[in-house]
């Protein structure tokens, strides 16, 4: 590392290097703990300073000094973060919590310790969870809008995509990876993420292997094991906050509705648990007659938009529209990685 580099020609003017406080960080300069900026270039009038912002945010769990640093800019009209997550937050998972601080330790165990906590890798979900929350409450742009989860940008320490979405689909014992426990977005939302990922690695040579970096925060939202557990957590303490406020409050809010997810679902203080609804076009359950009916259709994204900007503009009129929508869903029968043929696989006569 850093040495090599401020040995070589090109980084021989390098004096300042920024690290982690708690890492040791070799020839480091400047330590770094969480909160801590990095102060940018200035040469005469140009002061990177005024356009952009870095600061160190500890995520104490893949290893006791991580940091993630937050680059933001300072636009006016709209902020864009760039986190780069290290070793931390991966796209669809997390890294290994080596030194998790569990804090599970009896008072015996204390006592025979050199004072460190004991490090037990596999029962560190929740210190990364506590890291996964604190990078999302600090890496919010000022500027909040319906877009503003594709303005935090995620560059990872490793690309570890298309291995870490497929074993969610193998792992069936994890608590993040029990499916009914989700809305059907993010099963789908991870499926088809995951089959961007076989396909772009796989790729033929001559086309190059294409990267899954870097994801967006909106993207994470629902295919990180660790972001949705998160967001499952969040919607029990909102439910539970409903229930006291239905049952035991004294003082009732004013109006029906009391908040709103995602999808502008109303959870209302009206609302009772429904019971089991009969099948509808619009809402699916099942019952005896509707066993063989299919329940989702899956379509390209860029299929439909062009179909919908076409009805928009007045390009494509209804009879039209309704011929496209019945047979785009076949397009996904249609191999989309095309690899030459095997050389003397087919005989020649």
């Amino acid at each position: 590392g850093n040495k090599q580099l401020m040995d070589h020609p090109m980084g021989r003017k390098i004096t300042n290097v920024y690290g982690g406080a708690v890492e040791k960080v070799p020839c480091c300069t400047h330590l770094l703990a969480n909160g801590d900026t990095v102060p940018l270039p200035k040469y005469h009038t140009n002061d990177m300073n005024e356009l952009i912002e870095v600061e160190a945010i500890a995520v104490p769990a893949h290893t006791r000094g991580s940091l993630v640093y937050r680059l933001r800019t300072k636009s006016a009209e709209q902020q864009v973060e760039y986190l780069f997550t290290g070793d931390t937050i991966f796209s669809g998972g997390a890294g290994v919590s080596f030194e998790a601080d569990v804090g599970m330790e009896s008072e015996a165990q204390l006592a025979k310790s050199n004072g460190n906590t004991f490090i037990r890798g596999n029962q560190g979900t929740a210190s990364m969870e506590r890291c996964f929350s604190e990078v999302l409450y600090r890496s919010m742009p000022q500027d909040h809008g319906n877009d503003v989860g594709d303005r935090i940008l995620i560059f990872p320490g490793h690309e570890y995509t298309q291995e870490l979405l497929h074993r969610q689909f193998q792992n069936v014992t994890g608590e993040s990876s029990k499916w009914k426990h989700f809305p059907p977005r993010d099963f789908f939302e991870t499926a088809s993420y995951m089959y961007m990922a076989f396909h772009r690695r796989n790729l033929p040579h001559n086309s190059g292997k294409l990267l899954m970096i870097p994801s967006t925060m909106k993207r994470e939202i629902y295919v990180n094991t660790h972001f949705r557990s998160l967001r499952r957590s969040a919607e029990l303490v909102v439910r539970a906050v409903l229930f006291w406020h239905n049952n035991f409050s004294n003082e009732k809010v004013d109006g029906s509705t009391l908040v709103k997810d995602e999808n502008g679902t109303s959870f209302s203080r009206n609302e009772n648990d429904s019971k089991k609804t009969t099948s509808t076009i619009k809402q699916w359950n099942l019952n005896a007659d509707s066993v063989g009916k299919s329940v989702f259709t899956t379509v390209y994204t860029a299929d439909l938009e062009a179909l919908i900007d076409d009805l928009s503009s007045g390009k494509l009129d209804k009879e039209d529209a309704l011929e496209q929508l019945k047979t785009m869903n076949t397009k996904l029968d249609e191999p989309v990685v095309n690899k030459r043929g095997i050389p003397g696989f087919f005989a020649v006569r």
